[in-house]
């Protein structure tokens, strides 16, 4: 993105491309602490199934692709369990379960 040399023309080049930044991020939003945590778990478990498909769906030779998925499987994995980890550390299913009654 091209905004001139000019000090105002810079800034609003730098605006511009923060609120792209923001849309293909995502925006902040309201959300309750235990709902975000358990966002953060099911996108951690899709991960970790989206990748073991891959895995399972690959030919034995394709050594290269194996790794591949296995590392981004792994650290999925990570992610998951620290976020479970998390969760029950603060006692978010018994939280739940009392809101819940």
């Amino acid at each position: 993105m091209h905004c001139g040399s000019e000090p105002h023309a810079q800034v609003n080049g730098m605006v511009e491309l923060a609120r792209r930044e923001r849309t293909a991020l995502g925006a902040p939003m309201d959300i309750e602490p235990q709902d975000g945590i358990l966002e953060c778990i099911r996108i951690a478990a899709g991960e970790v199934r989206e990748a073991s498909d891959r895995i399972a769906d690959l030919a034995p030779e394709d050594i290269e692709t194996l790794a591949t998925w296995s590392t981004i499987r792994h650290e999925a994995m990570d992610r998951f369990t620290a976020y479970c980890f998390g969760a029950l550390r603060v006692g978010l299913e018994e939280r739940l379960v009392r809101i819940g009654e």
